[in-house]
């Protein structure tokens, strides 16, 4: 399947995600795609391409996870201690 980041599209969901603002509301179609950590996660197409705004999600969250871990060691690491 195609990959966006550490997500790997697997198949198109049977399921929609309702979008929209004030009253125009559309259907949009979910994407059922794995994580490199193994997790298997639904998400639509807008999610997973992005715009020029904002980019499109890279992963089901450990990427985050991962970031906040390393960046929480380096603080500690490098912390004044009295």
């Amino acid at each position: 399947g195609q990959r966006f980041s550490r997500l790997e599209v697997i198949t198109k969901s049977k399921k929609f995600r309702v979008a929209g603002g004030k009253g125009a509301k559309w259907k949009q179609s979910l994407w059922e795609c794995k994580c490199a950590c193994g997790k298997i996660i639904l998400r639509s197409t807008s999610q997973l391409r992005g715009c020029k705004k904002k980019p499109g999600i890279r992963s089901c969250g450990c990427l985050q996870r991962e970031i906040v871990g390393l960046i929480g060691k380096r603080a500690t690491a490098h912390a004044v201690r009295t």
